[in-house]
């Protein structure tokens, strides 16, 4: 029988490939969805509950969280619907299952992917003080890659006019993008080969904004090791990606060398789920690992550039006639349980945590060299609060 569009005898005696079983597509994506969706929200438990610092980057991580769950549940439905077969062996009902499925998990893997990366560039604004080269390098970022995710989230959620003859496989409805698999298969594979392509650059640039506090004078070893570990995890998602975007190019899309995207999805579908997963993880982990580390007794922090020490001083000697001896001995004291409501509140309108919930807040923002000292008075107590770099 001689080749089409959608048959060749030599692909069809293929044997079916390992990413193609429903095993496999299953087992990957629920086991990294899990890990990714636990690293998040230890992170935003961390900032809301903990901390009580939550900011941009917590919300685009949020935003992240619930796109991706959207689209790990539409590929663990995916198997059911053909996904790993041949398009030909798919009745209607199934394709037509399987283009909705595909649709929202695309649309949401696009969408994701510009969540990441603002969450990770607010992340970076906590860090670095205002008039520095790497705030404006993080603040132009913000402004591309919003308007990047954009674009590339219209044309994922919008492939058709209207948006259902994208399933309906309608004559009558415009299609281009996303959408053009059929009428414009070369259309179709490059807006997947640019989605992929520019992703990948983005990530890389987000990756190596931190690279310079690895080489600065008076960074402290164990910092250096901790920004090794994330700079490892992060090259792991440039890997994905690299790795995805060649299976892109090789079958333009699951378009070549037949129209069989059910057949050549899953690997591309796969890797776009180890990469958003990964990346999650490597922007979470410096948020909730100081506190979970401490709850266990590890003497371990990974930070995404320096850690910050706060150290609280009580001195009653002039009430409870301890000697200076005494006092000299531990530099740290618990706060006495009346009034520490109160005090909480006023510590978490301090103009530093004010600073860090909005990153652009241009006034009282502490710098990452600062060291700041806030005396407060009360009677009949005084505590003393220091900050350091």
């Amino acid at each position: 029988m001689a080749s089409s569009p959608f048959y060749d005898p030599e692909v069809y005696a293929e044997p079916q490939p390992w990413a193609n079983r429903p095993s496999t597509i299953l087992g990957i994506t629920i086991t990294f969805m899990i890990l990714s969706g636990l690293s998040v929200l230890s992170r935003l438990y961390v900032r809301f509950k903990v901390v009580r610092s939550p900011g941009w980057d917590d919300l685009f991580v949020g935003l992240y969280l619930m796109t991706t769950t959207a689209a790990a549940i539409a590929i663990c439905l995916l198997p059911s619907y053909g996904l790993g077969d041949h398009l030909l062996h798919l009745d209607v009902q199934k394709l037509r299952m399987f283009l909705i499925l595909f649709y929202v998990a695309n649309a949401c893997y696009v969408s994701s992917t510009a969540f990441i990366k603002l969450s990770l560039l607010f992340q970076y604004l906590r860090i670095f003080e205002h008039g520095t080269i790497l705030r404006r390098i993080c603040t132009t970022l913000i402004i591309i890659i919003a308007l990047w995710g954009t674009a590339y989230a219209f044309m994922a959620w919008f492939p058709c006019f209207p948006v259902s003859g994208f399933w309906m496989v309608s004559r009558t409805a415009k299609c281009y993008a996303f959408g053009a698999s059929i009428p414009n298969p070369d259309a179709f594979a490059a807006t997947f080969e640019s989605h992929t392509a520019t992703n990948m650059v983005f990530d890389i640039m987000v990756l190596a904004i931190p690279i310079p506090l690895y080489f600065e004078q008076g960074t402290p070893s164990k910092a250096r090791v901790n920004l090794v570990v994330l700079f490892s995890m992060g090259c792991l998602v440039n890997v994905f990606a690299v790795w995805r975007l060649g299976t892109i190019i090789q079958h333009k899309g699951g378009t070549y060398p037949i129209l069989d995207p059910t057949w050549y999805g899953p690997s591309m579908i796969l890797l776009a789920v180890l990469e958003v997963s990964v990346a999650s993880i490597c922007g979470s982990v410096p948020v909730f690992w100081p506190v979970l580390s401490e709850r266990l007794g590890f003497s371990g922090r990974i930070f995404v550039t320096r850690e910050v020490e706060v150290t609280t001083e009580e001195r009653l000697k002039h009430m409870r006639g301890i000697s200076d001896s005494s006092s000299s001995n531990s530099s740290t004291t618990d706060l006495p349980i009346q009034g520490e409501e109160e005090h909480q509140q006023q510590h978490y309108m301090d103009a530093f945590i004010i600073g860090q919930v909005d990153p652009l807040r241009r006034d009282h923002v502490l710098g990452a060299d600062a060291h700041v000292t806030c005396d407060r008075e009360t009677a009949p107590e005084r505590r003393r609060w220091h900050i350091d770099g």
